[in-house]
């Protein structure tokens, strides 16, 4: 497994279909093993904005914004959006309109390196993607689709990443997260490992 450390996996996937318990089940796996891996979001420079914005400490902001309840409601912290929507706000009107549509993707390459393997969970636009191929080349990255039943991007800014010219060389997987979590995550390494 020690061929894992330098690359990066992207899962991509619509809501709920669980990017984030499979990346944190992988990097807890890949830590058993003594392999460095870190579970990153490109979304983490967007959430620290947000909080600036609402200026409410990160325990008051994940508090709210993890809750499944109060994730897609209303919320009067929020200026009267709900966490999902403010979030999606400062992204798609605030930064990328004044940063370019880069700016998360830049902010991201910086999480990865050559001591470990990189694990996003919120994989869903090429522009962000461009940084990080940059920095560790096309080679080592490794997209994985995947689809989960009853799970769609509706009402989601984020969609499926589809082969193009900018993504030669990267790695596409196509898979399906209706079983078992620790078989999933190990069929993903498997792929990621070659």
């Amino acid at each position: 497994m020690k061929n894992l450390v330098g690359k990066v996996v992207i899962l991509n996937a619509p809501p709920n279909s669980g990017k984030d318990v499979a990346a944190q089940c992988m990097t807890g796996l890949l830590g058993k093993h003594n392999i460095p891996s870190v579970h990153c979001e490109f979304k983490d420079k967007a959430h620290s904005i947000a909080m600036e914005l609402l200026s409410l400490t990160p325990d008051e902001y994940y508090s709210i914004y993890n809750n499944r309840e109060l994730k897609e409601k209303v919320h009067s912290k929020f200026f009267g959006m709900s966490p999902r929507n403010f979030l999606q706000w400062v992204s798609e009107e605030v930064c990328k309109p004044m940063f370019g549509q880069d700016y998360f993707g830049k902010a991201a390459a910086r999480l990865v390196g050559d001591g470990h393997l990189s694990v996003f969970s919120d994989g869903g636009f090429l522009s962000e993607l461009l940084p990080i191929i940059k920095k560790v080349g096309a080679g080592n990255v490794h997209i994985v689709r995947f689809a989960r039943q009853g799970c769609t991007f509706k009402g989601d800014t984020r969609d499926f990443i589809q082969e193009s010219p900018e993504l030669a060389g990267v790695h596409f997987h196509n898979m399906q997260n209706d079983g078992y979590l620790l078989d999933f995550v190990q069929d993903i390494l498997k792929k990621v490992k070659g």
